[in-house]
């Protein structure tokens, strides 16, 4: 797949089909999106932790169709607080990058500015921007991710939308039972999994990382203990 479709997709033609006009479905194995991986120990996205979409510290820029951040056990790292994100990519492809940490405790302080602005999440631009970090205890360097936004254009958001109308959009492998979802935005929740304690990220009128990256991190191997 050329490289630069892999990139998160900003451009309304990325879903049209060529021949009517009409904008395209996106293509999604239901449960199963491409899976991005937000790399704490480089600073880095890459594609299912193998092959990189960005250069260390580089901004990458997309528009969330869907989110949720959950309270969960997952890598056996015990009971902490993630989000997953999910995009559309230039190949008109559902992808998903999740998020741990610090870049969690950024990503809901978003929350208020959205709030005051007017917009949900899945109604701007989002800017992840890796910031590098000095570990107290070891010296050594790791990345939290930092975010920043602009309004999306309309006919993007219409387009995106279109794209994932009737969608079950979830993460097969991060669904648990013992979960606690904190928000959900046009996530898919899984029958026994539903919660009528989930909320909108603010009502309309409301990783991914493995092992190795998460042991970047000072919070995470704190709280491994």
């Amino acid at each position: 797949m050329d490289k630069n479709k892999l990139l998160p997709s900003l451009d309304v033609a990325n879903h049209l089909d060529k021949s009517t006009g009409a904008i395209r479905e996106a293509k999604y194995l239901t449960g199963e999106p491409r899976q991005y991986r937000f790399d704490a120990s480089k600073g880095v996205v890459n594609l299912n932790g193998e092959t990189p979409v960005t250069k260390a510290g580089a901004e990458f820029k997309f528009m969330p169709v869907a989110a949720r951040i959950f309270k969960s056990n997952l890598f056996e790292r015990g009971r902490n607080v993630w989000a997953e994100l999910f995009f559309l990519n230039g190949g008109n492809q559902l992808c998903t990058v999740m998020l741990h940490g610090y870049s969690v405790e950024n990503l809901e302080r978003l929350q208020s500015e959205l709030f005051y602005e007017d917009l949900r999440l899945d109604e701007v631009i989002l800017t992840m921007k890796p910031e590098s970090k000095t570990s107290k205890t070891s010296g050594s360097t790791y990345y939290i991710a930092e975010f920043d936004f602009t309004a999306v254009p309309r006919d993007l958001y219409d387009a995106q939308a279109l794209a994932i109308e009737g969608l079950r959009i979830y993460r097969q492998d991060t669904v648990k039972d013992d979960e606690d979802m904190i928000v959900n935005l046009n996530y898919h929740e899984l029958p026994k999994l539903a919660s009528p304690s989930a909320s909108l990220w603010r009502p309309k009128e409301a990783a991914d990382t493995d092992t190795e990256e998460l042991d970047a991190l000072p919070q995470a191997a704190s709280s491994a203990k």
